[in-house]
C-alpha cells in the first residue's frame, strides 16, 4: 500500500506502471556499463545504477500522464519535461566525465 498524505488526489487505478523492470534494467546496465572511478567495481556499479535510476525516474510520471488522457496543467507538464531534460543532460555529462 502506498502512504499518501493527500489521499484524495492519488489516482490509484491509473498509477499502474511496474517499477521493478526499470530498477532491474538500471542495475543490469550499471553492472555492464559502469565507469572506473576508483577501481572498485561494486561501488562504481552502484553509482552508475543510481545515475540510471535518476535518469529514468521521470518515466512513471509520463506513464501516469498518458493513462489520464494526457491532459495536465501547463506548469506540471513543463516541470516534468524539464526534469527529464535535466536528468538526461546530467547523465550525458557524467558519462563523459
Amino acid at each position: 500500500h502506498v502512504l499518501v498524505v493527500q489521499r484524495s488526489t492519488y489516482q490509484e487505478e491509473e498509477d499502474s506502471m511496474p517499477v521493478l523492470p526499470i530498477v532491474l534494467g538500471s542495475v543490469v546496465a550499471a553492472v555492464v556499463l559502469h565507469a572506473d572511478l576508483n577501481s572498485r567495481p561494486l561501488f562504481d556499479a552502484l553509482w552508475m545504477a543510481g545515475l540510471f535510476l535518476g535518469v529514468l525516474a521521470v518515466i512513471p510520471q509520463f506513464w501516469l500522464v498518458s493513462k489520464t488522457g494526457g491532459r495536465i496543467e501547463a506548469l506540471t507538464s513543463h516541470f516534468i519535461f524539464m526534469m527529464a531534460v535535466s536528468r538526461l543532460l546530467s547523465g550525458i555529462f557524467m558519462w563523459h566525465v
